[in-house]
């Protein structure tokens, strides 16, 4: 007898809850070749499952060769069980033929309460007291709980009042008795359990009175803040005592529990925090009750506290610059547990130099419970002073916070900052506007100050009226290429001084219009530029020039205001086009920069030099050359005309005397020879200037 099927060679019922059943199907088929009667059985039955796990067929079966039987195998269980695996076969005869194993096991809720009676001592009105009850899930199941109070009454609570309970867990509950009036109490609670019966607890306990004050405490403080007071608690047995406190009254508190060691004694501080002044003899009034745990006994002290004005929150010292509009924020509390509005006062204190100022604050701010606010006043003053005021917030009942504000004076800041740029005697203009900040009164501006000697204003003094704008011009007009910082100083009877600020930038003049001259080699060119003084004091002007540009004199006095041509010679040293700079500068008046284009032409002829034979003709030639050059003399015709010497060496910008004689032909007595022509031609010798040469006419005359 085998299994149809290797797969089932294990039936395996799991977790089956108490109650419930479970069914597990299996075949077998006869393998051999002859009939079998057999009989399905376990080797052994498990102990105490004997009518949990029913098989069918449970008697004697004949089976057939190759025939096959489905075979069921019941677990429903009585009772909880463990876990069990134990083998299921076929008797035949009196040998046995395992076939496969059997496992399972019965699960079931199993909870118990470590008590049901709960019995509170005697406690003082105002206490409370607690017990532990433990709810204990020996079960294998996972269940929900919760608890039905209806008869308990409202001087007991138990917590939590549901939840969720594990296998192996175990639940606390904290039953609390709170007594608010004098008397016994008792009542009853169950426990609803999820797939378990229920489970009930009796609860009862007894209240008290108060006994008398045995002392008073004494308080005094300004509102709104803390004061504490200590009062010292004996404990004069061997064990540790355990006491609990209770204040009562609005503004007074202290630690609840504390633990006094044996023979020993501890510090009780209580904290009076008043939210609310008092008057006269109507004090704050409380009790501090000290319950002793191990003692069974209460100790209780009358509390009394008297409140006063509040203090000041801060005092505030500011300096602030004169004209500068300031915003100061202060921070306004809410104390109470309730929405609250206040007003703001503000108290002029202390001034000093009649200060002109004025002083804004909003109106009614209403502030959230327990919360904070910011109230802004504004500020400015005009003139350099001392001013000291008081602003207060109170609120509908009286109740009110304070602050104390010093703000010295100072001299007041750069109203603005004015950036004007231009070019070197380019005029730049800019328009200043100033406010009168007085809402009231006429100011007037008297007079100005700013040590730059290139910046000049119109419109002072002038008066402003009242809410409106005066207008100021300020001209900028340079000299020299420069960049600087300003300070303008602009003084009124009214509200002192004004303070601005000039960035200055001028950049370099622009160039002169090109001047162009020309002459030809050899010759001086003579031409003037017109330099004006337009500063306003007299001038030094020193006079660069480049070769072949020069000027007879290093500098050049202008008078403020007027004009001077200066001459400048121009004596070219080739036949290129030349472009150079005269730079005419002074140190106060400024720069002027002539760009000047030179030409130059070949050498004119000149003369016709008159002679005659008694008188020779000295020309001066200079060699204009940047360096020392030969050059040669020719004349035309020889037989009238001869030099001293035909050739020189003349050094660069360095003249030579060339002398022509004149040789008179002789005339027959009484008859008067005509005047002879001819040229003296001087050129250089270098192969490169051999082209350029300088031609003289001469005429020769009878002497």
């Amino acid at each position: 007898i085998n299994l149809v099927r290797f797969e089932d060679s294990v039936i395996n019922f799991g977790d089956v809850p108490l109650g419930k059943s479970a069914k597990r199907k299996f075949s077998i088929i006869n393998s051999g070749r002859l009939p079998v009667d057999f009989q399905i059985k376990f080797s052994r039955l498990p102990y105490g499952k004997e009518n949990c796990l029913k098989i069918h067929p449970s008697g004697i079966i004949s089976l057939t060769p190759n025939k096959s039987l489905e075979i069921s195998v019941t677990f429903k269980p009585d009772k909880r069980m463990s876990s069990f695996d134990r083998t299921i076969g076929a008797w035949i005869g009196l040998s046995f033929n395992p076939l496969r194993n059997i496992q399972g096991r019965c699960i079931a809720a199993d909870f118990s309460m470590n008590r049901t009676i709960l019995q509170f001592d005697s406690i003082i009105i105002g206490f409370d007291d607690q017990q532990k009850i433990v709810l204990n899930n020996s079960g294998d199941i996972y269940s929900k709980f919760k608890w039905n109070t209806q008869k308990l009454p409202s001087v007991f609570t138990l917590q939590p009042k549901d939840g969720f309970s594990s296998p192996g867990d175990s639940t606390i509950f904290i039953i609390n008795f709170a007594p608010e009036k004098i008397g016994k109490f008792s009542g009853s609670a169950e426990i609803d359990i999820e797939n378990y019966k229920k489970i009930e607890i009796q609860v009862s306990g007894t209240c008290k009175p108060l006994q008398q004050a045995i002392g008073i405490l004494n308080f005094d403080t300004p509102v709104r803040k803390e004061v504490q007071k200590e009062l010292r608690i004996n404990n004069d047995s061997n064990l540790t005592e355990k006491i609990e406190t209770i204040v009562t009254g609005d503004y007074f508190s202290t630690e609840k529990h504390m633990n006094i060691p044996p023979n020993s004694s501890i510090s009780i501080i209580i904290k009076y925090l008043p939210l609310k002044m008092t008057s006269g003899e109507n004090f704050h009034k409380g009790e501090l009750i000290v319950r002793f745990r191990m003692k069974k006994s209460v100790e209780i002290y009358e509390l009394r506290g008297q409140s006063g004005v509040p203090e000041m929150k801060q005092r505030l010292l500011r300096e602030i610059p004169a004209k500068k509009k300031h915003i100061e924020y202060f921070e306004v509390e809410n104390w109470s547990s309730s929405i609250k509005s206040f007003w703001p006062k503000i108290e002029l204190l202390r001034t000093s130099n009649e200060p002109k100022f004025t002083l804004t604050g909003g109106g009614r701010i209403d502030i959230p419970a327990k919360a904070k606010r910011r109230h802004e006043t504004h500020f400015q003053c005009f003139n350099e002073s001392i001013v000291e005021f008081k602003i207060s917030f109170t609120d509908s009942e009286g109740e009110y916070q304070y602050y104390e504000v010093e703000y010295k004076i100072t001299e007041g800041e750069v109203q603005e900052i004015i950036s004007l740029m231009s070019a070197v005697r380019e005029r730049v203009k800019y328009c200043l506007k100033i406010e009168n900040p007085l809402k009231n009164q006429i100011i007037h501006l008297n007079s100005i100050k700013c040590n730059h000697p290139n910046v000049f204003f119109e419109g002072i003094p002038q008066e402003i009226p009242q809410n409106s704008f005066g207008k100021i011009e300020i001209e900028y007009f340079p000299m020299l290429a420069e960049e600087s910082n300003e300070k303008i100083v602009i003084f009124a009877s009214e509200v002192e001084k004004f303070f601005y600020e000039l960035k200055l930038k001028s950049l370099p003049a622009k160039p002169e219009e090109i001047i162009e001259v020309c002459t030809s080699l050899g010759t001086l060119k003579k031409f003037n530029i017109p330099v004006k003084n337009l500063s306003p004091d007299p001038a030094e002007f020193n006079i660069k020039t480049d070769l072949p540009f020069f000027y007879g004199e290093k500098s050049v006095y202008i008078d403020s205001g007027k004009e001077v041509l200066v001459d400048i010679i121009y004596e070219p040293f080739s036949l290129e086009k030349i472009q150079k700079t005269v730079r005419v500068s002074s140190t106060t008046a400024g720069e002027f920069i002539y760009p000047v284009v030179g030409k130059t032409t070949l050498p004119k002829p000149q003369g016709p030099f008159i002679l005659n034979s008694e008188k020779p003709l000295v020309i001066e030639f200079k060699n204009v050359f940047e360096n020392a050059k030969i050059f040669e003399y020719l004349v035309d015709p020889t037989i009238s005309f001869s030099t001293k010497s035909v050739s020189n060496l003349i050094e660069s910008k360095q003249t030579a005397n060339v002398v022509v004689m004149f040789k008179e032909e002789e005339s027959e007595e009484g008859i008067i020879n005509q005047p002879i022509t001819g040229k003296l031609v001087i050129y250089c010798t270098d192969p490169e200037l051999c082209h350029i040469h300088w031609t003289y006419y001469l005429k020769g005359i009878s002497s």
